[in-house]
């Protein structure tokens, strides 16, 4: 059996790594993973973008902050950065 392919984990999930069991961590990872894989589905960018977009979300409870969108986010019309607001809060609205 090939191992697992190896994925960058968020910052803030290293620390939940950190504060919770395993079974949480699991669940957080793999939340984490369909986060991802919805948001490459809805829009092209770069993986680093992407993980940069989830700690956004993962800090601010799923909202893109103002600064966010003005600045790293600029590029993303209103209507993505709700649709993706809405797939992080479908992934990881409820436990």
């Amino acid at each position: 059996m090939a191992a697992a392919p190896a994925r960058r984990i968020p910052l803030c999930l290293r620390s939940t790594n950190h504060r919770t069991g395993s079974s949480q961590r699991n669940r957080v990872l793999q939340r984490y993973d369909q986060f991802r894989q919805h948001g490459d589905a809805f829009i092209d960018m770069p993986e680093r973008l992407i993980d940069l977009l989830f700690r956004f979300l993962y800090q601010n409870g799923g909202q893109l902050s103002n600064r966010a969108r003005e600045k790293e986010f600029a590029a993303l019309t209103n209507d993505e950065a709700e649709r993706i607001e809405e797939i992080y809060a479908q992934t990881f609205g409820a436990d």
